[in-house]
């Protein structure tokens, strides 16, 4: 089995990245996992193995500050379909991986680059980005006092209060896809708020699609057809 697990991070306006921190983030992302794939494919077609490409719920969705990261991950789904399709005549499988955000060293590791690309930022987005850099470096805020019911309660999870997950959920979804007699061709992990963030965003597309002219079917067909 082959795990394409390697990834660069990275946040900014999409105005201030170079050209050669894209194609760094692309090369890595993107182009490194088929490399990769393609050198191991005489072992895999040979041994009917198993191909596992570790994306993000961002190969589904974008945000600002997010556009070239996202991009490779879209660029990684597309990939995985395309490669699944292709090798499961020859009994090779392919799945990839979707978390969302989880405790591991890639925000610490990127955050270096990441405020020197807001920092260079010029106009018209001087003042948006400075108050980016205010935010990520400042103190963090103390914790609450425990009160005598037993301490506050955390705030719900938002776009502002993040819960990150143990990268556990990740090791077993890669162990399903490794040795799952059928292996799932998508496993989309993390918490309740980014699944159905993640499921909100794919309902917009769906109903942008069927905004078509030549289709704009009813509702109530679109749901017998998820139902199916």
């Amino acid at each position: 089995g082959l795990v394409n697990n390697a990834g660069l991070g990275g946040l900014g306006l999409i105005a201030t990245w170079t050209e050669e921190e894209l194609l760094e983030i692309f090369d890595v992302n993107a182009i490194a996992p088929i490399r990769l794939s393609q050198a191991c494919l005489p072992l895999l077609v040979r041994s009917g193995g198993r191909i596992v490409n570790i994306g993000s719920q961002g190969g589904s969705i974008s945000k600002r500050y997010f556009g070239p990261y996202t991009m490779t991950k879209h660029a990684l789904e597309a990939f995985t379909v395309a490669l699944d399709e292709e090798l499961a005549p020859y009994g090779v499988r392919v799945s990839i991986v979707q978390p969302g955000g989880v405790s591991t060293a890639m925000g610490q590791n990127s955050m270096p680059s990441m405020l020197e690309r807001f920092r260079r930022a010029r106009a018209p987005f001087e003042e948006e980005a400075a108050e980016i850099v205010g935010a990520i470096t400042a103190p963090p805020e103390p914790e609450p006092e425990p009160t005598e019911e037993g301490g506050d309660q955390p705030p719900p999870e938002s776009e502002d209060h993040r819960t990150p997950s143990h990268p556990e959920i990740v090791a077993t979804a890669v162990l399903d896809a490794l040795f799952s007699p059928n292996p799932r061709l998508r496993y989309l992990v993390g918490t309740r708020w980014e699944g159905e963030r993640v499921i909100r965003v794919l309902l917009d597309r769906l109903l942008d699609a069927n905004d078509c002219p030549s289709i704009r079917d009813p509702i109530e067909k679109l749901e017998a057809q998820l139902r199916q």
